[in-house]
C-alpha cells in the first residue's frame, strides 16, 4: 500500500497558498516525484460543522472543478460545510506532459494523499463514475474515518470492459502497436486520453470482486444513478450495493438521468441526498 506523506502545520501552511474563497495546496506524494493539487473550501471562512469534511472524487478525466463539484462547492458553504476536492493526475492543474509515466494506482493514491492531507477526522466522500469506485476502495483503506458515501452512477471496475471494446475497434496495426507497447489508444469520448495496455492492466489489481462481499462499514452510503446511462448500466449499481458489508445503503434510481447527473434534476437529486447524509450522521 502507498505511504502517504503526513502533514505539520507548519508545512502545511507553507505549502498553501489563500486564492479567493478556497486554500490551493500542492501535495507532495511520498516516495515519488508527483504531487496533486487540492482546494479546500473549508480553509477561509466561517464553519458551522468543522467536525465533517465533504471530499469530491472525480470520475475519469474529471477535475475537481466540474460542473457537479461546482454545484456542490456552493451548496457546502451555505451550509458551513468543509468541502475539499482536487485534480487528480493528469487533468487539470496536475497536468502532466509525459502520459507514458503516468499508471492507473496514481488516481488511487492521489485519494489516498487528500484524505490524509486533509486531516479531516470524519469524512463524506462524493464519488462520481469512477470516484465512485475509488471511494469505495477508500472506504475499505479509511473504515474509522470515512463516515458516509454518495456515489454516483459508480463505474466499478469500468476500464477493463471499456478498453476491450476500443482495443477490438481499432485497427490490426494499431492492435499489434498496444500489443508491443508502442501505442496509445485514443477514444473521442474522452476528449482523445491516451490510453495504454500497461495503464489499463494497473487497473486490474485495484478491481473489486462484486461477487463476493466487501468491507466497507460505512453507517451510511447512498448510491444515486441515472437509468438513462449510456456509459455504465444502471443495474450495475445494484450489484454494488450487494457486495458493500454495510447494512445502510440506499440506492436511488434516476428515471431520466443520464451518466453525469449534471441538469438541474440530478444535481437537485445528489444535493438532496447530500443533505440528508449529513443529517444523518450529525
Amino acid at each position: 500500500m502507498t505511504r502517504i506523506v503526513s502533514f505539520s502545520e507548519a508545512t502545511r501552511r507553507s505549502i498553501v497558498m489563500a486564492a479567493g474563497k478556497y486554500l490551493r495546496s500542492t501535495l507532495p506524494i511520498l516516495n515519488s516525484h508527483r504531487s496533486v493539487v487540492m482546494y479546500d473550501y473549508g480553509g477561509v471562512g466561517e464553519i458551522k460543522r468543522p467536525e465533517y469534511s465533504v471530499i469530491y472524487v472525480p470520475g475519469f478525466q474529471g477535475t475537481g472543478h466540474g460542473i457537479k463539484s461546482q454545484s456542490l462547492i456552493r451548496h457546502c458553504q451555505n451550509r458551513g460545510v468543509r468541502y475539499i476536492c482536487y485534480d487528480p493526475e493528469g487533468v487539470g492543474e496536475s497536468s502532466i506532459k509525459d502520459f507514458s509515466q503516468l499508471q492507473f494506482k496514481h488516481w488511487f493514491e492521489d485519494a489516498e494523499t487528500v484524505i490524509q492531507a486533509s486531516g479531516a477526522e470524519k469524512i463524506v466522500l462524493i464519488g462520481s463514475s469512477m470516484g465512485g469506485w475509488i471511494s469505495m476502495k477508500m472506504a475499505n483503506q479509511f473504515p474509522n474515518k470515512i463516515c458516509a458515501m454518495l456515489l454516483i452512477a459508480p463505474a466499478v471496475n469500468f476500464l477493463r470492459p471499456k478498453y476491450d471494446h476500443w482495443y477490438k475497434s481499432s485497427s490490426l496495426q494499431v492492435q499489434k502497436e498496444q500489443d508491443e507497447g508502442k501505442a496509445h489508444l485514443m477514444d473521442p469520448t474522452y476528449n482523445s486520453f491516451p490510453i495504454s495496455r500497461s495503464f489499463v492492466e494497473g487497473s486490474f489489481e485495484l478491481e473489486i470482486d462484486l461477487t463476493k462481499s466487501y468491507e466497507i462499514k460505512c453507517p451510511a452510503v447512498k448510491i444515486i444513478h441515472g437509468v438513462q446511462d449510456d456509459t455504465v448500466n444502471y443495474l450495475q449499481s445494484i450489484e454494488v450495493m450487494n457486495v458493500m458489508s454495510s447494512s445502510k445503503i440506499e440506492l436511488i434510481f434516476q428515471k431520466d438521468g443520464d451518466h453525469r447527473m449534471q441538469n438541474e434534476s440530478g444535481l437537485s437529486l445528489i444535493k438532496h441526498h447530500l443533505d440528508d447524509l449529513l443529517s444523518r450522521i450529525s
